[in-house]
């Protein structure tokens, strides 16, 4: 038995519908001019496999959870600390309207990570789309790593083909661990969904990503030129959390696993310092 995610708003503007939920403002339905571009996320698709979830301070991994000479709890299958600290936090709602919604987490400091931080999103609807302002303050007295990333998963079936433009994709060890970058071999042109295994993060990122469906409807995701790096998962799976089809995880990353250790395009926030950056989908769908 599935439950629907906490404390759902429905923003409704030309035709277009969004929800979105508390736990971790977390897009939970997205259809534009006709097409399900996210089918109705549950509750345990959030909890379980990050469904829509806001990944930070850190996305991706941190390699055997240890920064700093600490380690953060291990959260999965090898060991390694996955998707930062609020994926499973309740934001509040700060603003609202008729098209849009505000949500804000403030994340108190810890041993393991010792920085006081706001962090949000915003998401406007529109009848062109959804676009997302992920957002986060330093509300310290001492600078604060951040990485940050979307982790929606998209309605595709299994001939449904997807398409990016990438120069280079990440060479990982045993534990998704990123030991450096080649040229990307492994989603040149369309891949057909259902024929396709990747769990791969793309850099050197041109234009959109764009989902063919066979019933000739479209889905495009973009990206700010902050968000460097884009994570690709064919999970195959989502179905065992309620939903109707397999999921296509893209996820929009301001840098890759492990940046807390490399420092590889790793945002430091100054005390005071804001920062945001937007990414954003929109469809179109047949009309015969």
């Amino acid at each position: 038995m599935f439950h629907q995610p906490p404390n759902q708003i429905e923003i409704r503007v030309d035709g277009n519908t969004a929800r979105f939920s508390s736990l971790s403002a977390a897009i939970t339905y997205l259809e534009i001019d006709g097409v399900v571009a996210i089918a109705q996320v549950t509750r345990e698709a959030i909890l379980e496999s990050f469904a829509s979830v806001i990944c930070a301070p850190w996305p991706n991994r941190i390699a055997d959870g240890i920064w700093n000479g600490k380690k953060f709890p291990g959260n999965d299958p090898h060991g390694n600390a996955l998707h930062g600290l609020v994926f499973d936090k309740d934001f509040q709602v700060a603003q609202q309207s008729e098209n849009s919604v505000t949500y804000v987490y403030r994340l108190m400091p810890n041993e393991l990570y010792p920085f006081e931080l706001e962090i949000g999103a915003t998401y406007v609807l529109a009848s062109d789309g959804l676009t997302a302002t992920f957002f986060a303050r330093n509300l310290g007295s001492a600078a604060a790593p951040y990485g940050v990333a979307a982790h929606p998963y998209f309605n595709v079936f299994p001939e449904s083909t997807f398409e990016f433009a990438a120069k280079t994709q990440s060479i990982n060890n045993e534990k998704q661990i990123p030991l450096g970058v080649e040229p990307n071999t492994k989603a040149q042109g369309a891949q057909v969904f259902g024929k396709t295994n990747l769990d791969d993060c793309f850099s050197g990122l041109a234009g959109e990503v764009r989902i063919s469906h066979p019933d000739g409807s479209r889905v495009s995701i973009w990206q700010d030129d902050a968000f460097k790096y884009l994570m690709v998962y064919t999970g195959h799976h989502l179905q065992q959390f309620g939903f109707p089809n397999p999921g296509l995880a893209i996820e929009p990353q301001t840098c890759p696993a492990n940046a807390f250790n490399t420092g590889e395009d790793l945002i430091w926030l100054s005390p005071g310092e804001h920062w945001s950056a937007n990414w954003g989908i929109t469809a179109k769908g047949r009309h015969d």
